[in-house]
C-alpha cells in the first residue's frame, strides 16, 4: 500500500513542503502532490521528486517509482542489464531487458554519447546512470507506462512539430487504468 493510500491531505502537503526547494511556488507543490495522488507515489522513497532543470523546477518520476508501478501490474518478472563496450574496452551503451510473467521478454538500449548530461551524478556514475535510463525506457515500454522522466530540453526540441504529446490528463487516465486493473495472476 501506497502513502498517498493511507495519509490525509494535510499530512501530504506537509510531505510536499518537506521536499520541495525553499523557492518552489505553491503551483510546484500542487503538481508534486498532484503526481503522488495521480500515481500513488510516494517522494519520501525517491518514486517521485523534483529536481530543477535549466532554472525550472519540474516533478519526475524516479526509476524506483517506475519499478514500483511494473511490480503492482502483477506481471513484472524481473530485469537485467548488460554493457556495451567500445573497440577501447569502454562502456559505450547499456541493454536493459525485462521479462514479464507471460513469457514476455523487451530490451531497449541507450548509448553513451546521446544519454550523458553534464550533471555531478553523469561524471561521478556514468554506467550507474546509463543503466537507471535503459531500464527507466524499458518498464515504460514493457508495461505501457507514461509519465514525466528527466527533462531533457534536447529531446524536447528534438520532436518534430507534427508529433504532439499526449495531455497529461490521457497520460495519467491510461496508468490509472493499468493499476486497477485486476490482476492476471493466480
Amino acid at each position: 500500500m501506497s502513502i498517498v493510500q493511507v495519509i490525509d491531505q494535510p499530512t501530504i502537503d506537509r510531505i510536499v513542503a518537506s521536499v520541495m526547494p525553499k523557492n518552489a511556488t505553491e503551483a510546484d507543490r500542487l503538481a508534486l502532490a498532484t503526481m503522488m495522488q495521480s500515481y500513488n507515489l510516494n517522494p519520501l522513497r525517491k518514486e517521485v521528486y523534483p529536481i530543477s532543470y535549466g532554472g525550472r523546477l519540474s516533478i519526475v518520476v524516479g526509476v524506483d517509482g517506475w519499478r514500483r508501478l511494473a511490480h503492482e501490474t502483477g506481471r513484472y518478472a524481473g530485469g537485467e542489464a548488460a554493457y556495451g563496450f567500445d573497440s577501447e574496452g569502454r562502456v559505450d551503451s547499456c541493454t536493459y531487458t525485462v521479462l514479464t510473467k507471460d513469457g514476455g521478454r523487451f530490451s531497449f538500449t541507450c548509448w553513451l554519447d546521446e544519454f550523458r548530461q553534464g550533471t555531478p551524478t553523469w561524471h561521478k556514475s556514468p554506467r550507474h546512470m546509463l543503466r537507471i535510463k535503459a531500464e527507466v525506457h524499458c518498464l515504460k515500454a514493457a508495461f505501457g507506462l507514461a509519465g514525466p522522466t528527466e527533462y531533457d530540453a534536447e529531446a524536447e526540441a528534438a520532436v518534430p512539430a507534427a508529433a504532439p504529446a499526449r495531455p497529461q490528463d490521457d497520460r495519467i487516465a491510461d496508468l490509472n487504468r493499468l493499476l486497477t486493473a485486476p490482476s492476471t495472476e493466480a
